[in-house]
């Protein structure tokens, strides 16, 4: 496990970040971020470790956004502040997860793909389903320009890994931490798009 930090040491990065030190997000990555996702992983079951990993580097890409959040007069230190946000963010990525993974495993369970093929009315009902997920994925597509077309139709295929939205921004030169900003960066302001649009919930 990645060794600890005195609370002086990180007060002293969330200064630097309260003073627009452009520097600050980068040296303390590599000072704390190892750190913080080796503490939340080790709470969470390993088969999660990736979304552990996805929840404590957003929290500390919050953070250094947003530092101002922090409040050093409050009784909780920054580094709790820090493993409890990503704590929270890893256990509502897994939450997330086991109500889809539930949810898939139900709809299977009502019809299998047996009895739906057997089946004229379940098939009509499966085909209505595709055709309007199909649909609707078309209308977001059309509302898109050409390079967030193709970003999305990452996403549409099931794609979640960072690198592989990393190598279609062609950012891979960067650091880790530097392509998770940029592609959270990317997947935000396309959801926000599309939510104005009224095509996202």
């Amino acid at each position: 496990m990645a060794d600890a930090f005195d609370s002086a040491e990180l007060l002293e990065f969330y200064r630097r970040l309260m003073a627009g030190d452009r520097l600050a997000p980068e040296a303390f990555a590599r000072r704390f971020l190892p750190y913080i996702v080796a503490e939340t992983a080790r709470k969470f079951a390993r088969r999660y470790s990736h979304l552990a990993n996805d929840g404590a580097i957003d929290a500390f890409l919050d953070f250094c956004e947003h530092p101002e959040r922090f409040d050093p007069c409050r009784k909780m230190s920054l580094e709790a502040c820090l493993l409890s946000a990503a704590w929270c963010n890893a256990d509502n990525l897994i939450v997330g997860e086991q109500r889809l993974k539930a949810r898939e495993q139900r709809v299977s369970s009502k019809k299998p793909e047996i009895s739906v093929a057997f089946d004229p009315a379940a098939r009509k009902i499966k085909q209505e389903e595709d055709r309007r997920r199909a649909a609707d994925a078309e209308e977001i597509l059309a509302t898109l320009n050409a390079q967030d077309q193709d970003f999305y139709k990452l996403y549409l295929q099931g794609k979640r890994a960072t690198e592989v939205f990393a190598k279609f921004l062609q950012i891979e030169h960067l650091t880790v931490v530097q392509q998770r900003k940029e592609v959270k960066r990317h997947k935000d302001r396309i959801r926000g798009f599309l939510k104005r649009k009224g095509l996202l919930p």
